[in-house]
Protein backbone atom coordinates (compact mmCIF):
# COMPACT_ATOMS: atom_id res chain seq x y z
CA UNK A 1 0.00 0.00 0.00
CA UNK A 2 1.31 3.71 -0.53
CA UNK A 3 2.02 5.64 1.92
CA UNK A 4 0.50 8.74 1.51
CA UNK A 5 2.40 11.14 3.72
CA UNK A 6 5.83 9.64 2.14
CA UNK A 7 8.24 11.42 0.66
CA UNK A 8 10.51 11.34 -3.08
CA UNK A 9 13.94 8.92 -1.54
CA UNK A 10 17.16 11.68 -2.16
CA UNK A 11 20.60 10.51 -2.32
CA UNK A 12 21.15 12.40 0.70
CA UNK A 13 18.13 10.14 2.94
CA UNK A 14 19.49 7.30 1.52
CA UNK A 15 23.42 7.63 2.74
CA UNK A 16 22.28 9.24 5.53
CA UNK A 17 23.65 6.54 7.44
CA UNK A 18 27.14 7.10 6.95
CA UNK A 19 26.92 10.39 8.90
CA UNK A 20 30.17 12.02 8.10
CA UNK A 21 30.04 15.20 10.05
CA UNK A 22 27.85 17.53 11.69
CA UNK A 23 27.85 20.88 13.82
CA UNK A 24 27.76 20.87 17.24
CA UNK A 25 27.13 23.57 20.06
CA UNK A 26 30.36 25.15 21.61
CA UNK A 27 30.27 23.62 24.65
CA UNK A 28 28.88 26.01 27.09
CA UNK A 29 26.03 26.46 25.46
CA UNK A 30 23.09 24.08 26.11
CA UNK A 31 19.98 23.81 23.85
CA UNK A 32 17.97 26.11 25.81
CA UNK A 33 20.20 28.94 24.03
CA UNK A 34 18.61 27.68 21.39
CA UNK A 35 15.28 28.24 22.33
CA UNK A 36 16.24 31.55 23.62
CA UNK A 37 17.38 32.95 20.42
CA UNK A 38 14.40 31.61 18.85
CA UNK A 39 11.72 33.29 21.21
CA UNK A 40 13.70 36.37 20.66
CA UNK A 41 14.71 36.57 16.89
CA UNK A 42 12.27 34.16 15.56
CA UNK A 43 10.02 36.45 14.03
CA UNK A 44 12.28 39.34 12.37
CA UNK A 45 14.36 36.54 11.76
CA UNK A 46 11.42 35.56 8.63
CA UNK A 47 9.91 32.43 11.18
CA UNK A 48 5.89 32.02 11.64
CA UNK A 49 4.50 31.55 15.10
CA UNK A 50 3.38 28.15 14.42
CA UNK A 51 6.53 27.47 13.13
CA UNK A 52 8.87 28.57 16.75
CA UNK A 53 6.64 26.65 18.51
CA UNK A 54 6.94 23.57 16.53
CA UNK A 55 10.52 23.91 16.62
CA UNK A 56 10.77 24.77 20.45
CA UNK A 57 8.80 21.18 20.93
CA UNK A 58 11.03 19.10 18.81
CA UNK A 59 14.13 21.25 20.68
CA UNK A 60 12.64 19.93 23.86
CA UNK A 61 12.56 15.89 22.45
CA UNK A 62 15.97 15.76 22.23
CA UNK A 63 18.53 16.11 24.97
CA UNK A 64 21.87 17.97 25.96
CA UNK A 65 24.01 15.38 24.99
CA UNK A 66 22.93 15.31 21.57
CA UNK A 67 24.18 18.55 20.35
CA UNK A 68 27.82 18.06 21.77
CA UNK A 69 31.10 16.48 20.76
CA UNK A 70 30.54 13.79 23.35
CA UNK A 71 27.50 12.45 21.08
CA UNK A 72 28.14 10.43 17.61
CA UNK A 73 24.89 11.27 16.42
CA UNK A 74 23.34 14.31 15.56
CA UNK A 75 20.36 15.58 17.47
CA UNK A 76 17.50 14.13 16.34
CA UNK A 77 13.76 14.37 17.07
CA UNK A 78 11.73 10.84 16.60
CA UNK A 79 8.04 11.56 17.54
CA UNK A 80 5.14 10.64 15.34
CA UNK A 81 3.59 12.52 12.38
CA UNK A 82 0.21 12.01 13.88
CA UNK A 83 1.08 11.86 17.93
CA UNK A 84 2.56 15.56 16.57
CA UNK A 85 -0.25 16.42 14.93
CA UNK A 86 -2.40 15.17 17.91
CA UNK A 87 -0.49 17.56 20.19
CA UNK A 88 -0.62 20.55 18.26
CA UNK A 89 -4.45 20.10 17.45
CA UNK A 90 -3.46 19.96 13.26
CA UNK A 91 -3.94 17.38 10.90
CA UNK A 92 -1.05 15.98 9.60
CA UNK A 93 -0.79 17.60 6.30
CA UNK A 94 -0.24 21.27 8.70
CA UNK A 95 2.79 19.52 10.41
CA UNK A 96 4.28 17.94 7.10
CA UNK A 97 3.82 21.47 5.65
CA UNK A 98 5.66 22.93 8.43
CA UNK A 99 8.46 20.71 8.14
CA UNK A 100 8.69 21.84 4.46
CA UNK A 101 8.97 25.66 5.06
CA UNK A 102 11.80 24.72 7.78
CA UNK A 103 13.29 22.79 5.53
CA UNK A 104 13.24 24.76 2.72
CA UNK A 105 14.72 27.91 5.40
CA UNK A 106 17.43 25.63 6.02
CA UNK A 107 16.42 25.39 9.60
CA UNK A 108 16.08 21.24 9.64
CA UNK A 109 16.74 18.00 7.82
CA UNK A 110 15.53 14.44 7.88
CA UNK A 111 16.85 11.53 8.98
CA UNK A 112 14.46 8.97 7.01
CA UNK A 113 14.33 5.45 7.38
CA UNK A 114 13.36 2.70 4.42
CA UNK A 115 9.70 2.96 4.79
CA UNK A 116 9.90 6.94 6.44
CA UNK A 117 9.10 5.65 10.15
CA UNK A 118 10.10 7.75 13.02
CA UNK A 119 11.47 5.85 15.77
CA UNK A 120 15.26 6.41 17.82
CA UNK A 121 17.05 4.28 20.92
CA UNK A 122 19.52 5.62 23.42
CA UNK A 123 22.07 3.51 25.03
CA UNK A 124 22.58 3.14 29.12
CA UNK A 125 24.06 6.44 29.55
CA UNK A 126 21.64 8.52 27.50
CA UNK A 127 22.99 9.12 23.80
CA UNK A 128 21.58 7.92 21.00
CA UNK A 129 22.26 4.67 18.80
CA UNK A 130 20.53 5.51 15.98
CA UNK A 131 17.22 7.86 15.06
CA UNK A 132 15.18 8.33 12.39
CA UNK A 133 13.14 11.94 12.40
CA UNK A 134 13.79 15.61 11.63
CA UNK A 135 17.27 16.05 12.12
CA UNK A 136 17.69 19.16 14.10
CA UNK A 137 21.59 19.65 13.43
CA UNK A 138 21.52 22.54 10.58
CA UNK A 139 19.97 24.71 14.16
CA UNK A 140 23.50 24.16 15.46
CA UNK A 141 25.09 25.53 11.98
CA UNK A 142 23.11 28.74 12.08
CA UNK A 143 23.64 29.44 15.85
CA UNK A 144 26.34 32.05 15.11
CA UNK A 145 23.79 34.03 12.89
CA UNK A 146 20.87 33.96 15.46
CA UNK A 147 23.37 35.32 18.07
CA UNK A 148 24.46 38.31 15.57
CA UNK A 149 20.97 39.15 14.52
CA UNK A 150 19.80 39.32 17.87
CA UNK A 151 22.79 41.85 18.74
CA UNK A 152 22.09 43.40 15.70
CA UNK A 153 18.11 43.75 17.01
CA UNK A 154 19.31 45.06 20.55
CA UNK A 155 21.47 47.38 19.09
CA UNK A 156 18.31 49.04 16.74
CA UNK A 157 16.31 48.65 20.08
CA UNK A 158 18.74 50.99 21.78
CA UNK A 159 19.04 53.66 18.76
CA UNK A 160 15.38 53.52 18.39
CA UNK A 161 15.04 54.33 22.04
CA UNK A 162 17.26 57.48 21.60
CA UNK A 163 15.75 58.32 18.82
CA UNK A 164 11.95 58.42 20.37
CA UNK A 165 12.94 60.06 23.21
CA UNK A 166 15.37 62.75 21.30
CA UNK A 167 11.98 63.42 18.86
CA UNK A 168 9.74 63.80 21.29
CA UNK A 169 12.13 66.18 23.30
CA UNK A 170 12.33 68.32 19.82
CA UNK A 171 8.68 68.31 19.23
CA UNK A 172 8.58 70.08 22.67
CA UNK A 173 10.89 72.56 22.00
CA UNK A 174 9.65 73.47 18.65
CA UNK A 175 5.70 73.27 19.60
CA UNK A 176 6.91 76.02 22.16
CA UNK A 177 8.64 77.77 20.21
CA UNK A 178 6.15 78.41 17.52
CA UNK A 179 3.27 78.80 20.05
CA UNK A 180 5.75 81.99 21.79
CA UNK A 181 6.64 83.39 17.88
CA UNK A 182 2.14 82.60 17.58
CA UNK A 183 2.83 80.29 14.61
CA UNK A 184 0.49 77.86 13.43
CA UNK A 185 1.47 74.05 14.40
CA UNK A 186 -0.05 72.92 11.50
CA UNK A 187 3.44 71.33 10.08
CA UNK A 188 4.03 69.68 13.57
CA UNK A 189 0.74 68.84 14.15
CA UNK A 190 0.70 66.77 10.59
CA UNK A 191 3.72 64.23 11.49
CA UNK A 192 3.11 61.22 11.80
CA UNK A 193 3.11 59.13 15.29
CA UNK A 194 5.90 57.27 16.96
CA UNK A 195 4.76 53.68 16.99
CA UNK A 196 6.51 50.26 17.55
CA UNK A 197 6.48 49.66 14.07
CA UNK A 198 7.65 53.13 12.99
CA UNK A 199 11.29 52.44 11.28
CA UNK A 200 14.50 54.36 12.28
CA UNK A 201 14.89 56.11 9.05
CA UNK A 202 11.44 57.69 9.30
CA UNK A 203 12.34 58.88 12.83
CA UNK A 204 15.82 60.51 12.06
CA UNK A 205 13.77 62.12 9.18
CA UNK A 206 11.47 63.48 11.60
CA UNK A 207 14.04 65.09 13.66
CA UNK A 208 16.11 66.33 10.57
CA UNK A 209 12.61 68.39 10.06
CA UNK A 210 11.90 69.11 13.18
CA UNK A 211 15.50 70.87 13.06
CA UNK A 212 15.27 73.09 10.09
CA UNK A 213 11.90 74.17 11.84
CA UNK A 214 13.27 75.16 14.37
CA UNK A 215 16.54 76.18 12.83
CA UNK A 216 13.83 78.75 10.74
CA UNK A 217 12.02 80.37 13.89
CA UNK A 218 15.59 81.09 15.64
CA UNK A 219 15.94 83.18 12.58
CA UNK A 220 12.32 84.94 13.52
CA UNK A 221 13.09 84.93 17.23
CA UNK A 222 16.62 86.93 16.47
CA UNK A 223 15.26 89.26 13.77
CA UNK A 224 12.58 90.44 16.21
CA UNK A 225 15.07 90.95 19.02
CA UNK A 226 17.25 93.25 16.57
CA UNK A 227 14.70 95.29 15.31
CA UNK A 228 13.39 95.36 19.49
CA UNK A 229 17.04 96.76 20.09
CA UNK A 230 16.76 99.10 17.23
CA UNK A 231 13.58 101.20 18.40
CA UNK A 232 14.86 101.28 22.17
CA UNK A 233 17.80 102.74 20.84
CA UNK A 234 16.38 105.14 19.12
CA UNK A 235 14.80 106.64 22.52
CA UNK A 236 17.89 105.71 24.30
CA UNK A 237 20.07 109.08 25.56
CA UNK A 238 23.16 109.74 24.91
CA UNK A 239 25.66 107.48 28.31
CA UNK A 240 28.64 110.38 27.22
CA UNK A 241 26.12 113.54 28.22
CA UNK A 242 26.87 115.16 31.66
CA UNK A 243 24.48 117.19 33.87
CA UNK A 244 21.96 114.82 32.49
CA UNK A 245 19.72 113.72 35.30
CA UNK A 246 18.02 110.21 34.16
CA UNK A 247 14.73 108.74 35.22
CA UNK A 248 16.29 105.88 37.34
CA UNK A 249 19.03 106.60 39.48
CA UNK A 250 21.37 104.54 42.07
CA UNK A 251 22.36 107.68 43.97
CA UNK A 252 20.09 107.72 47.04
CA UNK A 253 17.45 110.26 47.72
CA UNK A 254 18.64 113.10 50.31
CA UNK A 255 16.80 112.97 53.71
CA UNK A 256 14.35 116.45 53.79
CA UNK A 257 15.21 115.91 57.56
CA UNK A 258 11.94 116.66 58.61
CA UNK A 259 12.27 112.40 60.09
CA UNK A 260 14.67 113.46 62.48
CA UNK A 261 14.24 114.03 65.82
CA UNK A 262 16.68 117.23 66.12
CA UNK A 263 14.19 119.31 63.41
CA UNK A 264 14.93 123.09 65.21
CA UNK A 265 18.78 122.77 65.01
CA UNK A 266 18.51 120.98 61.48
CA UNK A 267 16.62 124.21 60.24
CA UNK A 268 17.98 126.64 62.03
CA UNK A 269 21.96 125.26 60.72
CA UNK A 270 20.03 125.62 56.98
CA UNK A 271 18.72 128.84 57.50
CA UNK A 272 22.22 130.02 58.47
CA UNK A 273 23.84 128.21 55.51
CA UNK A 274 21.51 130.00 52.72
CA UNK A 275 22.09 133.16 52.91
CA UNK A 276 25.62 133.02 52.05
CA UNK A 277 24.84 132.34 48.37
CA UNK A 278 27.70 129.40 48.55
CA UNK A 279 25.84 126.73 46.17
CA UNK A 280 29.31 124.60 46.79
CA UNK A 281 29.24 124.81 49.97
CA UNK A 282 25.67 124.50 50.80
CA UNK A 283 24.51 121.28 52.70
CA UNK A 284 21.39 120.91 50.39
CA UNK A 285 22.79 120.79 47.09
CA UNK A 286 23.71 117.86 45.20
CA UNK A 287 25.70 117.91 41.80
CA UNK A 288 25.15 121.94 41.41
CA UNK A 289 21.32 121.81 42.15
CA UNK A 290 19.72 122.99 44.77
CA UNK A 291 18.15 120.84 46.71
CA UNK A 292 14.03 121.40 46.85
CA UNK A 293 12.51 120.72 50.41
CA UNK A 294 9.45 119.17 49.60
CA UNK A 295 7.46 116.25 51.04
CA UNK A 296 7.68 112.68 49.89
CA UNK A 297 4.71 111.65 47.46
CA UNK A 298 2.95 108.51 47.40
CA UNK A 299 4.01 107.76 44.13
CA UNK A 300 8.13 107.84 45.44
CA UNK A 301 7.72 106.19 47.88
CA UNK A 302 5.92 103.05 45.67
CA UNK A 303 8.98 103.81 43.74
CA UNK A 304 11.40 103.79 46.40
CA UNK A 305 9.76 100.84 47.58
CA UNK A 306 10.01 98.95 44.36
CA UNK A 307 13.68 99.68 44.25
CA UNK A 308 13.74 97.90 47.73
CA UNK A 309 12.11 94.78 46.92
CA UNK A 310 14.07 94.42 43.50
CA UNK A 311 17.47 93.63 45.97
CA UNK A 312 15.08 91.80 48.90
CA UNK A 313 14.43 89.12 46.46
CA UNK A 314 17.38 86.76 47.68
CA UNK A 315 18.90 86.65 43.61
CA UNK A 316 22.04 88.01 45.07
CA UNK A 317 22.62 84.46 46.61
CA UNK A 318 22.28 82.55 44.05
CA UNK A 319 24.29 81.48 40.62
CA UNK A 320 23.86 79.56 37.41
CA UNK A 321 25.01 76.03 38.41
CA UNK A 322 22.98 75.98 41.55
CA UNK A 323 19.81 77.05 39.40
CA UNK A 324 20.63 74.74 36.91
CA UNK A 325 20.67 71.95 39.74
CA UNK A 326 17.95 72.73 40.82
CA UNK A 327 16.11 72.81 37.24
CA UNK A 328 13.71 70.12 36.39
CA UNK A 329 14.50 68.33 33.11
CA UNK A 330 11.88 69.84 31.11
CA UNK A 331 13.36 73.68 31.91
CA UNK A 332 16.78 72.00 30.84
CA UNK A 333 15.71 71.52 27.57
CA UNK A 334 14.44 74.71 26.61
CA UNK A 335 17.69 76.14 27.83
CA UNK A 336 19.21 77.12 24.34
CA UNK A 337 23.01 75.78 23.51
CA UNK A 338 25.76 78.10 22.74
CA UNK A 339 29.40 77.27 22.93
CA UNK A 340 29.99 79.63 25.87
CA UNK A 341 29.59 79.36 29.36
CA UNK A 342 25.73 79.48 30.21
CA UNK A 343 24.82 83.16 31.29
CA UNK A 344 21.77 84.19 33.31
CA UNK A 345 19.94 85.25 29.99
CA UNK A 346 19.91 81.75 28.58
CA UNK A 347 18.23 80.92 31.86
CA UNK A 348 15.35 83.87 31.07
CA UNK A 349 15.17 82.27 27.24
CA UNK A 350 14.04 79.26 28.74
CA UNK A 351 11.76 80.82 31.47
CA UNK A 352 10.17 82.75 28.65
CA UNK A 353 9.22 78.93 26.76
CA UNK A 354 8.43 77.53 29.92
CA UNK A 355 5.67 80.35 30.17
CA UNK A 356 3.06 78.82 27.43
CA UNK A 357 3.41 75.02 28.78
CA UNK A 358 3.06 76.04 32.76
CA UNK A 359 0.11 78.13 32.00
CA UNK A 360 1.57 82.00 33.12
CA UNK A 361 0.31 84.66 30.84
CA UNK A 362 1.92 86.86 29.02
CA UNK A 363 0.89 89.87 31.76
CA UNK A 364 1.95 87.70 34.53
CA UNK A 365 5.17 87.80 33.24
CA UNK A 366 5.52 91.20 32.26
CA UNK A 367 4.17 92.52 35.46
CA UNK A 368 7.16 90.02 37.48
CA UNK A 369 10.08 91.44 34.51
CA UNK A 370 8.95 94.82 36.14
CA UNK A 371 8.70 94.31 39.66
CA UNK A 372 11.49 92.12 40.34
CA UNK A 373 13.39 91.88 36.69
CA UNK A 374 13.97 89.52 34.25
CA UNK A 375 16.33 87.10 36.10
CA UNK A 376 14.33 86.95 39.60
CA UNK A 377 11.25 86.18 37.18
CA UNK A 378 12.82 83.63 35.69
CA UNK A 379 13.93 81.62 38.68
CA UNK A 380 10.26 82.16 39.82
CA UNK A 381 9.33 80.31 36.85
CA UNK A 382 11.95 77.49 37.55
CA UNK A 383 10.53 77.41 41.34
CA UNK A 384 6.99 76.89 39.73
CA UNK A 385 7.67 74.01 37.14
CA UNK A 386 10.31 72.17 39.75
CA UNK A 387 7.36 72.44 42.74
CA UNK A 388 5.40 70.17 40.14
CA UNK A 389 7.07 67.30 41.23
CA UNK A 390 7.42 67.99 44.94
CA UNK A 391 6.37 64.68 46.45
CA UNK A 392 4.78 66.34 49.32
CA UNK A 393 3.09 69.12 48.27
CA UNK A 394 3.15 69.49 44.59
CA UNK A 395 2.15 72.57 42.40
CA UNK A 396 -1.03 71.95 40.76
CA UNK A 397 -1.42 75.72 38.90
CA UNK A 398 1.93 77.21 38.11
CA UNK A 399 0.33 79.90 36.73
CA UNK A 400 -1.45 80.99 40.78
CA UNK A 401 1.80 80.01 42.16
CA UNK A 402 3.54 82.54 39.84
CA UNK A 403 1.06 84.93 40.68
CA UNK A 404 1.22 84.39 44.62
CA UNK A 405 4.92 85.21 44.07
CA UNK A 406 4.33 88.46 42.44
CA UNK A 407 2.44 89.42 45.41
CA UNK A 408 5.14 88.43 47.50
CA UNK A 409 7.84 90.47 45.68
CA UNK A 410 5.74 93.37 45.63
CA UNK A 411 5.46 93.25 49.53
CA UNK A 412 9.23 92.34 50.16
CA UNK A 413 8.89 88.55 51.40
CA UNK A 414 9.98 87.03 48.00
CA UNK A 415 12.96 84.69 49.45
CA UNK A 416 14.21 82.91 45.89
CA UNK A 417 17.41 81.69 47.54
CA UNK A 418 15.92 79.61 50.14
CA UNK A 419 13.18 78.23 47.52
CA UNK A 420 16.25 76.90 45.75
CA UNK A 421 18.05 75.33 48.60
CA UNK A 422 14.97 73.89 49.33
CA UNK A 423 14.67 72.26 46.14
CA UNK A 424 18.15 71.01 45.69
CA UNK A 425 17.74 69.63 49.22
CA UNK A 426 14.61 67.89 48.58
CA UNK A 427 16.52 65.92 45.37
CA UNK A 428 19.17 65.25 47.55
CA UNK A 429 17.08 63.62 49.75
CA UNK A 430 15.31 61.83 47.27
CA UNK A 431 18.06 60.65 45.27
Amino acid sequence: MMNLGSRPFTAKGNNYSALQSWTTLPEEVDRFRLLHLLDNVGISYGLKPQHIRYLTHLIKFTSDKDWHLDAYHPPVAWQSVFGLAKEFGVDQRTIRRWENDLHDRGLIDWSDSGNHKRYGKRDGRGFIQYAYGVDLSPLAKLYEDLENHLANQKAETVQFDILKRKLSAQKRRVRVKFCAAELSLDEIQELPPIRPTSRIEDLQAQIDFLTSLELEVDQYFKAQEQQSSCSKAVNMSATDDINVRHYYTTTKPYSSKEDTCNQDVDKRSAEAAHPRGNLSACADTANCFPKKHVEKSEASKTNNQTVVDNTSTGIEHLNVKLLLNAASPEFREHIPLHDRALLPADLVTAAELMCHSLGINRSAWTEACSIMGRFSAAVCVLIADSNQHNPVNPVLNPGGFFRGMISKARQGELQLHRSVFGILQRDNFNS
